[in-house]
């Protein structure tokens, strides 16, 4: 069921579009055997309207006619069945009366009715926006001249202000308004110039639906400031700042501290940060196959705390902090320039902790999969060896591990369920000790997982061979 407030809203061709859920359309579930009577008094109901004020509409095929009072008593299904629809579903547009026609009717007559309900849309040229403006009743015969002063006062214009007005043909074109109007037709006015921006105007901002697509953004860190995930309908052919300016209008942010990266076609997984450059396209920003899949059409974004133009002779990265223990994680942005090296970036980062002792030694590294992938330990080494979008991860080196025995080693740990493919979690370095009881280290891993009793005892622990198809061997004596 449209309603006027979901009309108002609608960015595109027609009334609304029933199959999108941008559009916010109602759906609603009946019974076959309902009357119409039964259905309309709900709907009445649920506006605290009486039920003699609303009146529904229906989509068919090639027109919209009204429900009248003789389906009253008429099943759903039947009323279905008469107007002729088709794949077991109604779309119907509500009307509402707010004062009566005359002081008698609610709605003018359907038999020989003298009038020709329209809707109208007010086009924006500057915002490129479609304002609705619900629907009006024009008593025939008219001439165009005759809508001018009603259209005018429906935006509060002077009442002979030089309108442009256009009749929604198709999806993608428009034409000048002429006397054969009839129920259900959507005009769509601008002001008149005396020279219309090629970009400006009604017909090529229909033209620009063809375009149109509905783009999903999701947050790329899961940070307390990031915004949930959310859609919009955008051009394809927008350039990156216009996608950006309509993102950050949604988020309510300066869109220079918006930065996105591209997902990947199969998985979903976020993938590369995409460059923020003039001459980029929204369709270039998206991934080329795979639309099928259900992150098809999907962007990531980050909410930035600087400029991303300052990103242009810099380098930022995010880097996970890690406590004594896995649970205790914190967000860290690096922004350095592009010549600075290891040595600079963990300097950075240490000036943005509070860390006890004046010497503390630091380690950085790069995770994929859940597992350890490298660790940039060479300090002269430049940044730009490090992928922006790298998910990194950064820790202070423990004491234990700093003056660890000539016999003991230092192992990765990672987690893993039943399968050692089937990685998660949070891998660590960690120190085993030559001799040590198991039982030992594991109090060891108990402290550094900062895990409890209970949840520790569900840990099981195995020594995995990084060697394609071999079987973890368990440890199961302490």
């Amino acid at each position: 069921i449209a309603t006027p407030k979901t009309f108002n809203l609608h960015q595109d061709y027609g009334v609304a579009n029933f199959n999108d859920p941008l559009s916010k359309v109602s759906q609603f579930e009946v019974l076959k055997i309902e009357t119409y009577r039964n259905f309309k008094a709900r709907h009445a109901a649920k506006l605290e309207i009486p039920t003699e004020q609303i009146r529904f509409w229906v989509f068919t095929q090639i027109y919209i006619t009204p429900i009248t009072d003789y389906y009253a008593n008429f099943s759903m299904g039947r009323v279905y069945q008469r107007m002729g629809l088709r794949q077991n579903e109604m779309n119907l547009y509500l009307e509402i009366a707010h004062k009566p026609i005359n002081g008698q009717t609610w709605f003018p007559p359907t038999v020989r009715n003298p009038y020709v309900m329209i809707f109208v849309k007010y086009f924006d040229p500057n915002t490129k926006y479609l304002e609705g403006l619900g629907h009006i009743y024009i008593q025939k015969p008219y001439e165009v001249d005759d809508i001018i002063p009603i259209l005018c006062e429906k935006k509060e214009f002077p009442p002979h202000t030089p309108l442009r007005v256009y009749k929604e043909k198709n999806r993608t074109s428009m034409i000048e308004v002429t006397n054969d109007l009839k129920d259900g037709d959507i005009i769509c006015f601008q002001k008149e110039f005396v020279e219309i921006n090629q970009t400006g105007d009604i017909p090529t901002f229909y033209k620009s639906l063809s375009t149109r697509i509905i783009v999903q953004f999701w947050p790329k860190f899961k940070d307390e400031k990031q915004k949930p995930k959310f859609k919009l309908a955008l051009d394809k052919d927008y350039a990156y700042d216009v996608v950006a300016s309509h993102v950050a209008a949604y988020l309510n942010i300066d869109p220079l501290k918006l930065r996105f990266t591209s997902a990947d076609v199969t998985f979903g997984t976020p993938r590369t940060i995409i460059k923020r450059r003039n001459y980029l396209k929204l369709r270039s920003m998206l991934p080329v196959r795979y639309r099928s899949l259900p992150t098809a059409n999907l962007i990531y974004y980050e909410i930035l705390d600087f400029s991303i133009v300052e990103l242009e002779n810099m380098m930022h990265f995010k880097v996970y902090w890690l406590g004594t223990t896995l649970k205790e994680i914190e967000a860290i942005n690096v922004l350095l320039p592009k010549k600075a090296i290891i040595d600079d970036f963990l300097e950075d980062i240490l000036r943005k902790l509070s860390l006890p002792g004046p010497t503390n030694k630091i380690r950085l590294f790069e995770i994929t999969n859940c597992k350890i992938l490298k660790e940039y330990n060479k300090l002269n080494s430049p940044i730009d060896k490090i992928p922006e979008n790298a998910t990194l991860y950064a820790e202070e080196i423990p004491q234990g591990e700093i003056g660890k025995k000539r016999n003991d080693k230092v192992v990765q740990v990672y987690h893993f369920t039943k399968n050692p493919s089937y990685t998660h979690g949070i891998p660590f370095k960690f120190v085993v000790k030559a001799g040590e009881l198991f039982s030992a280290t594991k109090l060891r891993l108990q402290a550094r997982l900062g895990m409890d009793e209970n949840d520790f005892a569900e840990v099981k622990f195995a020594i995995v061979q990084e060697v394609p198809h071999t079987k973890p061997k368990y440890i199961v004596h302490n």
